[in-house]
């Protein structure tokens, strides 16, 4: 069900994962950032940490085996990078190491919510079984409310990788989609779609675009936004499948990635080592970056630099006409000669 590598088999009690979860948290309840006004945006680690310690941004909730859980997150300003901890106050703190699966862990994020999953023993025990994901979304709090923590039971037919959910936010509800392809066709797929006011999933089977498009498997799930409540499931060496969920129909869009100038690789490794793509303020933004080696004379390569190339989408337009390409170079073949191969 899932191919991330902070995802695997139970491990044995002598496994690092055990490590990993014991080490503490990086921003401490004492920071002097946690006194300070919130800032505008933050870095924040992925994976989580185990930890009793609180603060007003704590959220409880309950497991699906009736397990109490706690959420907390620790802000810090950029470039410090911020966190956030789970606890589960009914267990012996030097049990609660022991009672999870795997890291902890953010899938998703839209304004003031947070997918988070993880994995931990219906009865606190250390022994988690392959099916014990569990799956919260986290809302923040204001003046008027506190924070909240929100169980999503996710049928057991419906398996997907960290990658695959994304978030919408509504008038005071929210959705969870999924974009799954349909058994036995390539170029078929359905929208799981899960709403918070009925606490219910639902199945569409989605139209594909008409048009020709190329679509291997899910990198990146993307909140668009806009008038059209738009959500998009990204292939990072080819496009963008884009579902409009507040049209509520049943057709699926599609956006090519704009043809790079960088030297092609192989689609053989994680596209996340060097693309990415997210949304700000109404943008689409595409980053696709290469990194070269310089080999030694006796053995071992050394860092021979990189090249970057930006690109922007306009999400208003409503077209797949990339521009603002930006060319960004940095190589030990620049100090040599005071120019960027292969710049435009």
């Amino acid at each position: 069900m899932e191919d991330d590598l902070s995802r695997c088999d139970p491990p044995s009690v002598e496994d690092p994962l055990r490590t990993l979860l014991s080490i503490p948290q990086p921003v401490s309840p004492d920071d002097d950032d946690l006194d300070s006004p919130p800032p505008a945006s933050i870095l924040i680690d992925p994976h989580g940490y185990i930890s009793a310690h609180e603060n007003a941004s704590t959220a409880e909730g309950f497991t699906s085996g009736k397990l109490l859980i706690r959420v907390t997150f620790w802000t810090a300003s950029p470039p410090r990078v911020s966190c956030f901890t789970v606890h589960c106050p009914t267990l012996p703190q030097e049990s609660v190491p022991y009672a999870f699966g795997y890291l902890p862990k953010i899938l998703n994020t839209v304004d003031d919510l947070v997918l988070l999953r993880f994995a931990i023993s219906p009865d606190g025990g250390d022994e988690v079984r392959p099916n014990s994901d569990e799956y919260f979304v986290y809302q923040a709090g204001d003046i008027k409310k506190r924070p909240s923590l929100h169980p999503i039971l996710v049928p057991c037919s419906l398996g997907f990788s960290d990658r695959e959910p994304v978030l919408l936010r509504g008038r005071g509800m929210f959705f969870v989609a999924i974009l799954r392809r349909r058994p036995y066709d390539y170029k078929q797929f359905d929208v799981h779609l899960y709403n918070s006011e009925t606490r219910e999933w639902r199945t569409k089977m989605m139209q594909s675009p008409q048009e020709e498009f190329d679509y291997s498997y899910t990198s990146k799930a993307i909140t668009i936004g806009g008038e059209l409540g738009s959500v998009g499931w990204v292939d990072l060496w080819h496009g963008i499948l884009i579902y409009d969920l507040l049209l509520d129909n049943n057709y699926l869009r599609y956006i090519p990635l704009p043809s790079t100038v960088l030297p092609r690789r192989l689609n053989k490794i994680n596209p996340l080592l060097t693309r990415d793509i997210i949304v700000v303020n109404g943008l689409i933004k595409f980053l696709d970056m290469q990194t070269y080696v310089k080999k030694l004379a006796n053995s071992g390569y050394i860092p021979g630099g990189w090249e970057a190339a930006t690109w922007k989408l306009d999400i208003s337009k409503n077209d797949s006409n990339w521009d603002g390409l930006q060319y960004q170079c940095f190589s030990s073949f620049i100090e040599r000669h005071g120019i960027c191969p292969n710049a435009p």
